[in-house]
């Protein structure tokens, strides 16, 4: 349910682009709802001293990021002249992270629960050195952890780094007054990319 429900907002999106994705409305409103979704769910997940409400907090953030995504790859709907490959990379990018973010969120959220049930809680400042007495556990959290916060050579890692390169192809075009305020979206995702490799971490340490 958490890694695969949720998607259901993300599916819509993402049907009807082809139908709206011409107007600059629908690439502004989904573009900037989708960056600062990310980067509050990542400030928020960061805060938080439960095991699941970081993973929670991870999921909105990651949901943020392919939405962007989704956003960004409908410019190139406005103009036939326009370059295809931002559409290409961009929406790519947000299923790409979309199967990515369903398998290693399950795992998390998977490990999470294990760790409830042999430990008893969830709080992060009662929990450490379990690597030793949960090896299995220790590894797929590692592999999980390692995958969100986008390090290579983990699955993460590929659609993170295809989905910077949308936000700075984004800058790049001339339409939609992307010149004014569009220089945003690669700051914005950086500074969130971030806060994600930081609650990652929180999680694995």
């Amino acid at each position: 349910h958490s890694a695969t429900m949720v998607k259901a907002g993300i599916y819509l999106v993402a049907r009807f682009t082809p139908v709206f994705g011409e107007h600059f409305l629908w690439f502004w409103l989904v573009t900037s709802v989708g960056i600062l979704t990310l980067i509050w769910g990542s400030l928020f997940a960061v805060k938080q001293t439960d095991l699941k409400a970081i993973l929670a907090f991870s999921t909105v953030s990651q949901l943020g990021l392919i939405m962007s995504l989704l956003g960004a790859g409908s410019a190139a709907l406005h103009y036939e002249f326009l370059d295809k490959n931002i559409y290409t990379v961009a929406v790519t990018a947000a299923i790409f992270h979309l199967i990515n973010h369903a398998t290693f969120k399950g795992s998390l959220f998977m490990a999470a629960g294990i760790i409830d049930h042999e430990t008893g809680t969830r709080d992060i400042h009662k929990l450490g050195g379990l690597m030793h007495f949960m090896p299995i556990t220790f590894t797929i959290s590692i592999i999980g952890a390692f995958s969100m916060a986008g390090l290579p050579p983990f699955n993460g890692f590929l659609s993170k780094e295809m989905f910077f390169t949308a936000m700075v192809h984004v800058t790049e075009m001339d339409i939609f007054n992307i010149e004014s305020w569009g220089f945003l979206f690669p700051v914005l995702a950086w500074i969130a990319s971030v806060f994600t490799f930081v609650y990652s971490m929180i999680l694995v340490f």
